[in-house]
């Protein structure tokens, strides 16, 4: 009986003994009691919203150790123009004795003005500048959030006080956190329930449907309080209809609280007709005051840009429908996928901060994938961005996409 119960004694010891190794330790007490060495660097394979961090840690213990960066941890740059980095997602890291590893740091720029980090800017531990911070990052890491482009808003948002009202392709995590933040900012967000779900309730109106006025159910929310044809009073109007002065009745509604095509004026115009210059007399309406034609302001040399080639300078004359000729870049990028992965596509500026996201897809399927983009020059205006196809949080394919002179 006595052997047994010695042994049992010694098994149960050194299960007690292999927990104790096993418990996490925080990231700054293993710094600060040397039990490792560690060192941080931008993640030059990844964005500022996914895996912005790489830390090269060494184990200086004889025994495995279990680290823990918890979300809130903060992290600023050295050189100092560049982003600062709020960790969203706790995360535990297992090393083996005398362990070294490279590993990726989950996280968000908190500084939306400045450059994205990249492997030669070094980073240290701080103390996060606000509380707030901290609140934040727990809340993404407790819905797994992170890694998201609804996230990055919302921290710029904690950071840099830019909108607090969050957009993105995932309409219910967009409402989870735009809610958080009003809340965060004692701001009464009373559209949203705290699962980011639109609080709805169903009311009657009378609309207008083919001309006519009829009396519709509309569910409302706090962004969409009532349908766009609803019906406010009835109005005489004065209006241009094929060419000529006319007086009709219309259905003010809260879209249209009067027709476009209302008169407000006459006035003489310099137009293009047919590719010439001629005088011409106009109606004014409320819509368009100064628009009925096209009115010259002059006329400029341009180069232009049309289906990847460019064309010669030539004159055009400058007008208010055509102020200066379209200019539309675009591109593609192929990616090839041997198994399920999270693909993204996302559109950066020449400091390698996010401007958009143009396609996610967290389920994409084996295969390969063309991956297409255009954009308007005049909505984004740099010269110069990236695009970056991205594969399970590592960049693997950038394009550089030029505005033509």
């Amino acid at each position: 009986m006595k052997k047994i119960s010695v042994l049992c004694f010694m098994y149960v010891f050194f299960v007690s003994d292999i927990t104790a190794q096993n418990k996490p330790i925080s990231l700054e007490q293993a710094i600060k009691e040397k039990k490792i060495e560690a060192s941080f660097t931008g993640n030059k394979n990844s964005s500022h919203y996914l895996k912005p961090l790489l830390m090269q840690v060494k184990n200086l213990q004889a025994v495995g150790q279990t680290i823990l960066i918890e979300a809130g941890s903060f992290f600023v740059s050295n050189p100092a123009p560049y982003q600062d980095i709020t960790v969203l997602e706790t995360m535990t890291i297992a090393l083996k004795a005398n362990e070294s590893n490279s590993v990726p740091i989950s996280g968000a720029c908190s500084e939306a003005t400045l450059a994205a980090p990249n492997e030669k800017v070094n980073y240290q531990a701080a103390p996060a500048p606000k509380p707030e911070y901290v609140k934040y990052a727990k809340f993404i890491n407790e819905n797994k959030f992170f890694g998201t482009s609804e996230a990055q808003k919302g921290m710029w948002a904690v950071s840099n006080d830019l909108d607090w009202l969050i957009d993105g392709s995932n309409e219910k995590m967009a409402g989870k956190i735009t809610y958080f933040l009003g809340k965060l900012k004692n701001i009464n967000v009373p559209w949203l329930t705290p699962d980011g779900d639109f609080i709805t309730e169903e009311k009657e109106f009378k609309v207008l449907e083919n001309g006519k006025p009829v009396m519709k159910k509309h569910t409302t929310t706090r962004r969409n309080p009532q349908p766009a044809n609803t019906i406010l009073k009835e109005e005489e109007f004065d209006v241009v209809k094929n060419g000529e002065r006319t007086r009709i009745k219309h259905y003010c509604t809260r879209e249209k609280p009067s027709p476009d095509s209302v008169i407000i004026g006459e006035k003489e115009f310099d137009i293009v007709e047919k590719g010439k210059k001629l005088k011409k007399k106009y109606f004014l309406t409320k819509a368009t005051p100064e628009s009925l034609g096209e009115i010259i302001y002059g006329q400029k040399d341009y180069k232009v840009k049309k289906n990847g080639k460019v064309y010669s300078t030539y004159v055009r004359l400058i007008t208010n429908q055509n102020p200066e000729p379209m200019c539309e870049m675009w591109g593609n990028g192929r990616a090839t996928v041997r198994g399920k992965c999270h693909l993204r596509l996302a559109m950066f500026d020449v400091n390698g901060i996010l401007v958009r996201e143009i396609y996610n897809n967290p389920e994409e399927k084996a295969g390969t994938h063309t991956l297409e983009y255009a954009y308007d020059c005049d909505i984004y205006t740099d010269p110069v961005y990236h695009f970056k196809i991205i594969k399970n949080d590592v960049v693997t394919l950038t394009a550089v996409l030029k505005r033509g002179k």
